[in-house]
This record gives structure tokens, C-alpha cells and sequence, in this order.
């Protein structure tokens, strides 16, 4: 049986409680099919190359990944699909229409230019053939970007206006245009949290996608649509530095750690350390420097936390090079030094590029498994740099291979800081 289709603005309300329910029956027989076959492999031990001398054996996706963090995960995300949030139709309305009046404001004055605003390519030749600006920043196809923050960097009015009008036309379209055929009939949207829905273990969201909601641009506010009921608010919390404490965690590099622990703004301090002088020294020069010290000062720390980035979630020398607008020969000097002040991030990175390969999977902390079956070839060329530029997406795949807390000094090891 095909499962039931929804047009825009339907819930499965609309559809006859029989089809459903047969619809229903037949996932839950499959399901249960499903799992008499796969239980016995899922409920195996894992055997996990760690070394030329060492294989562990560790607990089982069932033990760990299902009962332990899926199974909780799973109930915790169909509470907050049902449950859903409130949603002010008027307030995006209001929005809506504010937003348009904008675009053709943005529009009229842009009416001289002959070509779509819209189009990539063509707005690349305004920019840089006819208008003659020079390239500073490249997209990852190595072409000269347009994006929001190229064209602001210019401070060219009509560039700016034309970023604002692509910028705004892309909330318009994405997040304006048909946004309120998700909000149910009882005023609330209900969207769909996908536990499954990357290789990484990252869930994904979509009708509508709610982990990606646009910042706040001044007075215009995706977020203020959203509503709580009276007597209760928004609490938004975040961990400061989260990726870089917990590369600290598991590499357990000194300096790194000593950083954290100290309360530093690590990048400012990977800068110092870059550079040759104290953490003082290095802000005292960015905050009370002349303009011309203040400027290198901002741009290597700029340097510092691309290149640390770059280390979580596997970017490449050429991908921070035309970030940065720097020669490729340039940052891999800065990579190089990069390394010599972490040794403890580039030997954990080692270990675990170690795992990866021999193993063809990697574990996580929560004991969740990454197949990785196409690192082989990768990892085998070693004329293509430093092994932390061979990484797949998603660079907490490999530094998070530590399944068990009481392995200490192994790229399986995790401790607090």
C-alpha cells in the first residue's frame, strides 16, 4: 500500500481513519520483520583496531547506540513533534508584507541594472568584469564569490544594496513564501525531527525545518512568529566554545586544556601562541594597538579559528586559503605552526585517522558506529598533505572515536576537563 500523500496545508486528519490504520499496521509488521533479522548482528560485540598491538572489543550498537541514546532520543523528539509550537499568523503576515514592500523598494532602486539579481553568473560579471572589483574571496567551485559578506567587505553602496536584496530575497523565498502551510489546525506547527537523517548521527528537521531558522536581520525577525503560551517565555542557552572543549576532552592536548581551563578566548590565544608573544600582550595590540596593529591583530585571529574549524570538520589547505584570501603556500605555513603548538591535536587526529582506516567504521562516545568504507584509498595517498585534510564531513566522526570512558590515552579515551 502506498503511503498517503499530503498536499500542502493537509494532516494526516484529512485522510480516512481506515487507511491509516492499515497503513499503520503494515509499517509495524515490516518493522518487526525488520528487526527478527537484524537483532543478532545489532546485539553483536564490536571488535575495534585501536593499534598494531591492541584490538578492543566493545559493546554492542544494541547496547549502546539503540537501548542507550536512540530509544531516549526517539521519545524525547516525538514529545516535541506532538507538542509542536505556536505560531503568530498575523505577526508573519505583517512580516510578509514588510518584506515584500522592501524587495520593491530594493528593486526600484536597482531598476537600472539589465540583468537578474538573482543570477549567480551574471551578477559575478557585474561585479567583477564590468564593475572591475578585484577578487578577494573564492566559492568552494573556485569561482569568485558574490555572497552577503564579499559584497559588504567592498563598501560600494550599490553592491550593498544588492547584497541586502539577495540576502532578503532568499528569506523571502525560503522562509516567507509558503511558510504558514505548516501551521496546523490548532495553530501550532508540528514539525518532523529526523533521528536517522544523516550518516553523522545529526538530526536533521524539515515541514518545516526548524534547526535552521535565519538570525535576526534588525527589524526583520523569523523567529518573533514563533509563540509560547502565556505565563511562559523562550530560554536560549548555549555552551560557549562547545567544538573546541571537546576537542580538548579527547585529545587531551596541554595547551589546549590549559586554555580552557583559564577562561581564554582560544582563539585570541591560538594566535598568541602563532605569533610568539603572551595572551595579554596579543589582546592588549587588538583592542589598544594603532589601526594598522589592531588590523593584523583581528585578521590572524581570524587565521587561527579557520584554521581550527577547519581541523573539526574537515575543510581543506584550499578551502582556508580562499576564506581566508590567502596563498595556499601561505596557510599550510600556518597549519604547519599550527600543529607544532597542539602536538596533542595532531597526534589524537592520527589515532583515530588510525582507527578509521583499519577498522573501515568509527565509534563515537555514545557508541554510535560511521561506516567508512571508501577511507582506505584516501588515506593510502599520503601525497595529498596533512592527514586531517583527508576527513570526511564532519570532522567529530573521527575525533570522537572513544567509546569507553576508562581507556586513557587512546584515541578511545575521554576524560573531563
Amino acid at each position: 500500500m502506498a503511503r498517503p500523500t499530503l498536499a500542502p496545508g493537509q494532516t494526516y486528519e484529512d485522510f480516512p481513519f481506515d487507511q491509516l490504520s492499515l497503513y499503520a499496521g503494515i509499517d509495524v509488521l515490516m518493522t518487526g520483520q525488520l528487526r527478527e533479522k537484524l537483532l543478532p548482528a545489532l546485539k553483536r560485540p564490536i571488535r575495534y583496531q585501536v593499534s598494531d598491538e591492541e584490538t578492543l572489543t566493545l559493546p554492542s550498537l544494541y547496547e549502546q547506540d539503540l537501548c542507550q541514546v536512540k530509544s531516549r532520543a526517539l521519545e524525547f523528539l516525538t514529545d516535541l513533534e506532538y507538542a509542536g509550537i505556536g505560531f503568530d499568523l498575523d505577526r508573519y503576515e505583517a512580516l510578509k508584507g514588510m518584506v515584500a514592500e522592501r524587495l520593491d523598494d530594493y528593486k526600484h532602486q536597482l531598476g537600472h541594472l539589465n540583468f537578474s539579481l538573482s543570477s549567480g553568473p551574471q551578477l559575478q560579471d557585474y561585479v567583477y568584469n564590468v564593475r572591475k572589483f578585484p577578487v578577494t574571496t573564492l566559492t568552494q567551485n573556485n569561482q569568485p564569490s558574490t555572497d552577503y559578506d564579499t559584497l559588504e567587505a567592498y563598501e560600494d553602496d550599490e553592491l550593498l544594496l544588492i547584497a541586502r536584496h539577495n540576502e532578503l530575497q532568499s528569506l523571502y523565498n525560503t522562509f516567507l513564501n509558503s511558510y504558514h502551510l505548516n501551521v496546523k489546525r490548532d495553530g501550532r506547527i508540528h514539525p518532523n525531527y529526523n533521528l536517522h537523517g544523516t550518516s553523522s548521527h545529526r538530526i536533521t528537521g524539515n515541514n518545516p525545518n526548524l534547526t535552521q531558522l535565519p538570525r535576526d536581520r534588525g527589524d526583520i525577525s523569523v523567529r518573533s512568529c514563533f509563540t509560547a503560551p502565556p505565563g511562559y517565555t523562550f530560554v536560549a542557552a548555549d555552551q560557549s566554545s562547545a567544538e573546541v572543549k571537546i576537542l580538548g576532552a579527547v585529545c587531551r592536548d596541554k595547551t589546549l586544556l590549559e586554555h580552557i581551563r583559564a577562561g581564554r578566548d582560544f582563539h585570541s590565544a591560538t594566535a598568541s601562541l602563532m605569533l610568539g608573544m603572551s595572551y595579554e600582550e596579543f589582546l592588549d595590540g587588538m583592542e589598544n594597538g594603532d589601526p594598522d596593529t589592531r588590523k593584523k591583530r583581528k585578521e590572524f585571529r581570524q587565521a587561527a579559528k579557520s584554521i581550527t574549524f577547519a581541523i573539526l570538520y574537515g575543510s581543506s589547505e584550499n578551502t582556508v586559503a580562499k576564506k581566508l584570501g590567502k596563498d595556499l603556500s601561505e596557510v599550510s605555513a600556518l597549519f604547519r605552526l599550527y600543529f607544532e603548538n597542539y602536538p596533542g591535536i595532531k597526534k589524537y587526529i592520527e589515532d583515530s585517522h588510525y582507527a578509521a582506516k583499519h577498522n573501515r567504521f568509527v565509534i563515537t562516545k555514545l557508541g554510535q558506529m560511521r561506516r567508512e568504507l571508501g577511507l582506505l584509498s584516501i588515506f593510502e595517498d599520503n601525497g595529498r598533505g596533512h592527514p586531517v585534510h583527508q576527513q570526511h564531513p564532519g570532522t567529530f566522526g573521527l575525533l570522537g572515536t572513544f567509546p569507553q570512558d576508562e581507556i586513557a590515552g587512546r584515541p578511545c579515551g575521554v576524560h573531563s576537563v
